[in-house]
C-alpha cells in the first residue's frame, strides 16, 4: 500500500449495501502536499447503452438507460473481483473502473450514441495534504437535481470549466455543434465508508473562499470529510447539437454520473503518486 493510504488493500464483494466501511489502519507518513494542482486524464469509448447500474440497482435492471464507459464486463451482477478481470474501453489499460451516466434522448425519442467520455483526475484542494488514492471498491454518485453548477452542460469548444459557459439546461450548439455533459465529483471523503446508503453522503465537496461548497476549485475539505481523494472531472461529448426537446433518460435536466473504483489498484496509486502528489500534469494516460 502507498504512503498516505488510509484503507487496507483487501478484496471485497462488489454488491455492497450502503455504508460499507474501509478497514481502519493507522495512516502512514504522507509526503508534502503539492503546492499546485496536478492531473492525469483518461478517455474512454462507449462500451454500450443499457439499463445497468450495479451501484443503485445491483442484480436488476436500472430505472433508466445509461451510457457505460470503461470496464467492458459491467453487468447488474458485477462484483469487485469480476470487474478486475474485465477489459476496458479506456486509453489507460489499467483503468478497469466503471463510469456511467444517463443516456441523452433527442426530441424524437432517439437515443444519442456519445462520442467519448473524458475523465480528469486532479489533486484539489492542492497545497494542504497529499491526495489519498481511491480505495479498492470505492463507489460514489454525483450530480443530479440541484447540483448546478457542479454538474452542467456546455457546447464542445467552449471553456469547459468557466462559470460563464455553464448551463443548467441542454444548450443548442448549432449546426455541426456537439453538446457536452459535465459532472464534478466531490473530492473529500469521510475516510471510513466505501459507499453510503444514498451513495453520496460518504463524500463531500471541498470549501471555497466563502466557506461554501465548491466542486471546481476547493481550498479545503470540511471537518466531516477530512480526507482528500482525487477530484474527478467527468465529461461526455455527444454528436448532437442539443437544444429544446433534448433530455436525459432519467427525465432530469442536470446530469449525474456514477463511479466505481475497480482500477488495477497499483497503477492508480502510481499515477496519484507521480502526477497528483508532485503537482504534475501527466496529460492523457495510455496515449501513444
Amino acid at each position: 500500500m502507498m504512503a498516505g493510504a488510509l484503507v487496507a488493500a483487501s478484496l471485497v464483494n462488489g454488491n455492497a449495501s450502503g455504508g460499507r466501511s474501509a478497514p481502519r489502519l493507522a495512516p502512514e507518513p504522507q509526503p508534502p502536499a503539492a503546492e499546485q494542482s496536478g492531473s492525469f486524464r483518461v478517455e474512454c469509448a462507449l462500451v454500450r447503452q443499457a439499463r445497468i447500474d450495479p451501484i443503485v440497482a445491483p442484480g436488476q435492471p436500472s430505472h433508466h438507460l445509461h451510457d457505460l464507459f470503461g470496464n467492458r464486463s459491467l453487468t447488474p451482477e458485477s462484483t469487485y473481483v469480476s470487474m478486475l478481470t474485465g477489459e476496458t474501453s479506456c486509453t489507460a489499460s489499467a483503468d478497469t473502473g466503471g463510469y456511467w451516466s444517463p443516456a441523452l434522448v433527442t426530441p424524437d425519442g432517439e437515443i444519442v450514441r456519445p462520442e467519448r467520455a473524458v475523465i480528469y483526475y486532479r489533486n484539489r484542494p492542492a497545497g494542504r495534504v497529499a491526495t489519498t488514492p481511491f480505495p479498492r471498491d470505492f463507489r460514489m454518485i454525483a450530480g443530479g437535481e440541484d447540483a448546478f453548477p457542479n454538474a452542467y452542460w456546455t457546447c464542445d469548444g467552449e471553456k469547459d470549466t468557466a462559470k460563464e459557459t455553464r448551463k443548467a439546461y441542454i444548450p443548442d450548439c448549432g449546426a455541426g455543434g456537439n453538446v457536452k455533459l459535465h459532472v464534478f465529483f466531490p473530492s473529500c471523503w469521510d475516510g471510513a465508508r466505501l459507499d453510503a446508503a444514498d451513495h453520496r453522503s460518504h463524500v463531500a465537496y471541498g470549501l471555497g473562499e466563502d466557506g461554501r461548497a465548491d466542486g471546481t476549485h476547493p481550498l479545503a475539505c470540511p471537518r466531516s470529510h477530512p480526507v482528500e481523494v482525487p477530484q474527478l472531472d467527468y465529461r461526455v461529448v455527444y454528436p448532437a447539437r442539443g437544444g429544446a426537446g433534448y433530455r436525459l433518460a432519467d427525465a432530469q435536466m442536470i446530469p449525474h454520473a456514477d463511479f466505481w473504483n475497480t482500477w488495477q489498484q497499483r497503477e492508480l496509486e502510481s499515477l496519484v503518486q507521480r502526477c497528483l502528489w508532485k503537482g504534475v500534469n501527466c496529460h492523457l494516460v495510455g496515449y501513444s
